[in-house]
């Protein structure tokens, strides 16, 4: 794929009891992502949240202005143990959600595949996403689903059963297609880089397909990723860190432990920012939950700060690279 002026585009994971980042940075989220696991009860049933969605909106419910896309998964992440030998939802039930939800983007019903699976549940996982992606486009075709915007999502557990799911949803006519199973191997930027590139390798030749990778977060996979045109990504670093304890600080990007490195924490909080002059050293406090909410804060402005200057740096470059 080309490399595109277009800017990465970071949809920020948000869970129902998450900051509204985009209340207090407005210009600053471009989008969100919500995992429909969050949405439900251990036995299947929407919870409240889930009701007040389904009556007003999905935008409405959260305050969320209407130029910021809302992508919503299916849930099956949820099914991804070994114990699941069936999915127990199905390409339509997913569908009507969305359309009930008023999602922005709502993504295919794949069935996540681990390395802990055996080689039949491999196969047969891997069989079930294509076989859901063609369900649902066939689904698409109602009028019932005008205006729903579908992502396929590719697995597996190596670079070309990723490549062969983008090949198929590319004969299938999507224009979205994200790479999932990544997170299991973020630590290794190696392997990240190589289900990208299969993917890649299928749809470089189509200027209108997107792709957006799940579930990344690691600042070096993405400066990877950045030279190679990926569209959007998503994470939820900024929370998860908070709930850690870690403190994450831009220019240059670093992140730490505020308990094991108190002295650089000390150092570096209060930095100004509206988290800091509102809670103040607080930030640095483990338990109460009003204290995670500012640090997740915090976090997520000076996680944005980062992937600016890593996007800047970039164009830099490649900038300097056309007029050499």
């Amino acid at each position: 794929m080309k490399k595109s002026c277009e800017k990465i585009k970071y949809f920020i994971a948000h869970y129902p009891h998450d900051p509204k980042y985009w209340n207090i940075y407005p210009n600053s989220v471009d989008g969100v992502l919500i995992s429909q696991k969050n949405l439900h009860t251990n036995t299947g049933n929407p919870k409240k949240i889930m009701k007040r969605m389904f009556e007003l909106g999905i935008h409405q419910t959260l305050e969320l202005p209407i130029k910021i896309p809302l992508m919503i998964d299916s849930g099956a992440f949820q099914y991804i143990d070994e114990e699941w030998e069936e999915l127990p939802i199905t390409p339509k039930k997913v569908l009507d959600i969305y359309k009930k939800l008023k999602v922005d983007i709502g993504v295919h019903l794949d069935w996540p595949i681990t390395q802990k699976l055996s080689e039949k549940q491999v196969k047969k996982r891997f069989k079930t996403t294509i076989e859901n992606a063609e369900i649902t486009m066939d689904l698409l075709k109602n009028e019932r689903y005008n205006g729903i915007k579908i992502m396929a999502v590719t697995q597996g557990i190596s670079p070309n059963m990723h490549k062969k799911c983008a090949n198929k949803y590319l004969e299938l006519g999507y224009e979205l297609i994200g790479i999932g199973g990544l997170a299991p191997i973020s630590g290794s930027v190696g392997k990240v880089i190589q289900r990208i590139d299969a993917v890649l390798s299928v749809v470089s030749k189509h200027k209108n397909i997107k792709i957006h990778l799940f579930g990344i977060g690691a600042i070096d996979t993405l400066r990877q990723a950045m030279k190679k045109g990926i569209y959007s990504f998503d994470n939820a670093t900024p929370t998860m860190a908070a709930i850690k304890g870690d403190i994450i600080l831009s220019n240059p990007y670093r992140r730490f432990n505020v308990l094991k490195n108190l002295d650089e924490a000390n150092g570096c909080i209060p930095c100004g920012c509206y988290a800091c002059r509102k809670y103040g050293r607080n930030l640095l406090n483990r338990g109460k939950r009003d204290h995670n909410m500012g640090r997740a804060i915090h976090n997520y402005i000076h996680y944005k700060n980062s992937l600016s200057e890593l996007w800047k740096n970039y164009n830099v470059r490649v900038n300097r690279a056309r007029i050499s």
